[in-house]
């Protein structure tokens, strides 16, 4: 992805394109300068003042602004030490984080899966916990999850039973209502083991949009402290853990809001279904959060930064060792 990065300075006609959110092309940016003049067509600045896909105005709570303002400066300083991968893939969760709709106050929510649907999925997870029938999870999601996970795959009916149950009540949660939500992603029963860990991140901006996390079981010694969920931060900007019992439900709004279970899980384990929903119509792709990422995102240094932030507007040109940025 960062050999979008390098290239020399050719001449962009820019032509929104109507298949993206934001109007950027669908194709990747040959170069930086590309990259570049369609950053500032489209966002003018940061922090981006339009949400995607509704283009609406941005109208964000002064604590969530300063929580989000003190994570990117934070983000600047690690540009130090830190990988351009690292830093390329930070930036791009911060276009998501920043510019993508938001439907709830706190981005989160809880509620109780129905006792007659719990019933049948706990049963169906306890015969196949107790018969070893899971197989373990490879290394999937490298770098995020820690720890041994155990997968007892749900059988279609299953998932169907789960998938139509939530996306009544997250339509109702997001006030968006189930008619007008596809399903995109049901999976597990994934059982996180004892130590595991994951990082706060936000999850794929096309399909990943309301989201739940059905707690089926868990087990814990006597007097150990469940394995709380994360939102870092909530969109009060407020840093939030969360414990999740079986036969409840976490709701996020997965592709905004960071979440994640960073604390160290001192317990025997903890399973869990994820759903996936997004509202019918989306139509944001990878390339509108790479065309959103600021010029200067690898260098606290580039001239185009100031204390508030990155200079907005196109003619904020820079020499920077000896290139016109």
């Amino acid at each position: 992805m960062l050999c979008l990065l390098i290239g020399t300075v050719t001449a962009v006609r820019l032509q929104p394109n109507l298949n993206t959110a934001s109007g950027v092309p669908v194709e990747m940016p040959a170069n930086e300068s590309m990259r570049r003049e369609w950053f500032y067509k489209v966002w003018g600045g940061w922090p981006p003042t339009m949400h995607i896909p509704s283009k609406k105005p941005i109208k964000e709570r002064p604590a969530w602004t300063k929580y989000q303002n003190n994570k990117e400066a934070a983000l600047r300083v690690g540009a130090k030490t830190e990988s351009r991968s690292w830093q390329w893939e930070q930036w791009l969760e911060k276009v998501q984080i920043r510019a993508i709709d938001s439907y709830t106050e706190k981005g989160w929510g809880l509620d109780t899966m129905p006792a007659a649907t719990h019933q049948v999925i706990n049963n169906y997870f306890r015969d196949a916990w107790e018969d070893k029938k899971f197989s373990p999870e490879g290394a999937k999601f490298f770098g995020r999850i820690t720890g041994e996970r155990r997968m007892v795959s749900l059988s279609t009916a299953h998932k169907i039973l789960i998938q139509d149950t939530l996306i009544e009540m997250i339509g109702q949660w997001s006030g968006i209502g189930a008619e007008n939500l596809e399903p995109t992603s049901t999976y597990g029963i994934r059982a996180y083991m004892n130590e595991s860990t994951l990082k706060t991140h936000v999850d794929r901006c096309e399909t990943h949009i309301l989201s739940a996390v059905y707690c089926v079981e868990d087990s814990y010694p006597k007097g150990v402290d469940r394995w709380p969920m994360v939102a870092d931060g909530d969109f009060l900007g407020e840093r939030v853990s969360v414990a999740i019992p079986p036969g409840k439900i976490f709701y996020y709004e997965s592709s905004k809001l960071m979440h994640g279970r960073p604390d160290v899980m001192n317990g025997h384990y903890s399973a869990h279904v994820f759903v996936h929903f997004r509202p019918k119509g989306w139509n944001l792709v990878n390339t509108d959060r790479v065309y959103g990422v600021p010029p200067g995102w690898d260098d606290p240094r580039h001239p185009g930064w100031d204390t508030n932030g990155y200079r907005t507007g196109p003619r904020a040109h820079h020499v920077h060792d000896g290139v016109e940025l």
